[in-house]
C-alpha cells in the first residue's frame, strides 16, 4: 500500500504546518503565494490556487496595508501565522438567523488521489477571538473534505461528513491546534474543501 502526505496550511480557524518531508498535494499550502495582497475582506482568490466555495471566507496576509486583514492584528483578533506570513479565516458556525451558515475554502489538488492509497492529513486551527460576537463561538467538527468536484457552482452538502475532522471543541485563541488524521481514498479525489461540514 502506498502512502502520501497531504499538508494544507489553513484558516484563522484553519492553518496547517508542514511536518514531514513527503509529497504535499495541496498547492500553496501556507497561503503565502499571492496573486496580489488582499485589500478587502472576502478575497480568498488573492491567494494563488485558492477560491471560496461557500459564502465569504477571508484571506489575511502581512503584506496587506488594510488593518482589518493584516497579520497579526486584524478583524478576527490577534494571531501570528503558524508558519509563514498568511492564513485564511472564516465562520465555521454562525449564531444568527441562519444557524447553518458556514464559510468554506477550496483548491484543486496538484494531482488526483489514488484509489486505495492511504493519505495523511495535518492542519492547524486557531479560535478567532475577534471583536464580533458571532466570531466568539468555539466549535468542533472543523475538517477537510476531499471530492471529485470543485463545488464552485454548487456548494457541498452540509451533511456532517468530511474525511478528516476534529470532534474537539477548538477554543484556544493563543495557540494553533493541530488536527491530523488519515484515510484511504475511495475515489480519485481532485479537490480539497476546508471548513465545517
Amino acid at each position: 500500500m502506498k502512502h502520501k502526505i497531504l499538508l494544507p496550511f489553513l484558516f484563522t480557524l484553519l492553518v496547517a504546518q508542514v511536518l514531514f518531508a513527503q509529497v504535499n498535494l495541496v498547492p500553496n499550502p501556507s497561503f503565502e503565494d499571492t496573486v496580489s495582497c488582499p485589500t478587502l475582506l472576502g478575497q480568498v482568490t488573492k491567494a494563488k490556487y485558492w477560491y471560496d466555495i461557500l459564502n465569504t471566507p477571508d484571506y489575511f496576509h502581512e503584506c496587506s496595508t488594510v488593518s482589518a486583514i493584516s497579520v497579526p492584528s486584524n478583524v478576527c483578533g490577534y494571531q501570528y501565522p503558524a508558519t509563514g506570513m498568511a492564513y485564511m479565516g472564516g465562520f465555521d458556525y454562525y449564531l444568527g438567523t441562519d444557524t447553518n451558515y458556514r464559510e468554506i475554502i477550496g483548491a484543486h489538488l496538484i494531482e488526483p488521489l489514488s484509489i486505495g492509497t492511504t493519505y495523511y492529513v495535518t492542519f492547524k486551527v486557531s479560535f478567532a477571538a475577534g471583536v464580533f460576537q458571532a466570531i466568539n463561538i468555539a466549535t468542533n467538527r472543523m475538517g477537510i473534505l476531499f471530492s471529485t468536484i470543485d463545488y464552485t457552482t454548487t456548494p457541498p452538502h452540509i451533511n456532517n461528513f468530511s474525511q478528516i475532522y476534529s470532534d474537539r471543541i477548538i477554543a484556544d485563541s493563543i495557540n494553533w491546534v493541530t488536527i491530523r488524521g488519515s484515510f484511504v481514498a475511495d475515489s480519485a479525489y481532485s479537490f480539497i474543501s476546508i471548513g465545517n461540514f
